[in-house]
């Protein structure tokens, strides 16, 4: 591409850059011995420029949050629940993005997500519609607590490796080993105690929320990972975060419909009556099955 050298007489200045630009030429040497004029300059067009890319990155964030906010909304309603209660958890979710964004830190982890790409993103806004609908139904209503549950779908894959096939990572979640998969896999093994440790650093994260992100892998009667913990050893909040979890897991492993809805619960219906988990269970029970 064109370019041009000044030299130490010429006076370089930001109306003949400007000139330059205009013809075509999109390269400047610059030697060393030229006064600091034109470096202001410079820096000036880079800073404008980097602001720039931020705006519409940022611009382009809160868009796909919307997008994906509509589509996970759109999948619950074609199960048949209660629009009244999707809307619930909707502004729940609205909300709390809107909290999330309006932190310098959060709003870059929650584009660090965003950057893994619509599916996976996807999966964090339904399970987060899931866990909000839950609280409401068993009528736990903090802010708080809609606040972490909120915090946890997003943040709970921060290191969750990548797969060719997200779909296909989605799809089989439910079925894995955990003993298989340490060997196997121990990436992905560890990432919820990994995601978990580095929350819990974050001042803008409430400390219990790395507590619900560090078991979102574990499963009643110690079936899950990465510590195979019972349903007595996880949280009350925890155990809402992991039926909605995994429930969403069987949704895409199954199906976003009526004989999907039917399969996942026949799944769940065996074990999750496990410690904490009952009482949640029961209350998802009641959202499909009124």
């Amino acid at each position: 591409s064109p370019s041009i050298t000044f030299s130490t007489e010429t006076k370089v200045t930001p109306k003949i850059i400007h000139q330059f630009t205009e013809k075509g030429l999109s390269k400047f040497y610059i030697l060393s011995t030229i006064k600091s004029e034109f470096y202001d300059y410079f820096l000036d067009i880079l800073k404008d420029k980097k602001y720039k890319n931020n705006s519409n990155l940022e611009a382009s964030n809160l868009a796909l949050q919307q997008q994906v906010l509509g589509m996970a909304f759109e999948k619950i309603k074609e199960l048949g629940v209660d629009e009244k209660l999707i809307e619930v958890a909707k502004k729940n979710i609205e909300a709390n993005l809107e909290t999330i964004n309006s932190s310098k830190t959060l709003k870059k982890l929650l584009s660090k997500i965003i950057g893994k790409g619509e599916l996976e993103f996807e999966h964090s806004m339904a399970t987060g519609f899931l866990a909000q609908m839950i609280l409401k139904q068993i009528e736990w209503r903090s802010h708080d607590t809609q606040y972490k549950l909120s915090l946890a779908a997003f943040f709970h894959d921060l290191f969750s490796p990548e797969f060719d096939d997200v779909a296909f990572k989605l799809e089989s979640m439910g079925e894995f080993d955990p003993k298989k998969l340490k060997i196997s896999n121990p990436d992905f093994y560890n990432h919820p105690a990994k995601a978990a440790d580095f929350v819990n650093q974050l001042k803008d994260i409430p400390p219990d929320t790395a507590q619900i992100i560090a078991n979102h892998h574990e499963l009643p009667k110690a079936q899950g990972f990465p510590k195979q913990l019972f349903g007595t050893r996880i949280s009350p909040l925890g155990c809402i975060f992991n039926i909605a979890h995994f429930f969403c897991l069987q949704l895409y492993k199954n199906g976003w419909n009526s004989q999907g809805l039917e399969k996942s619960f026949k799944v769940m219906r065996k074990d999750f009556k496990d410690g904490n988990y009952e009482k949640p269970f029961i209350a998802l029970c009641e959202i499909f099955y009124k």
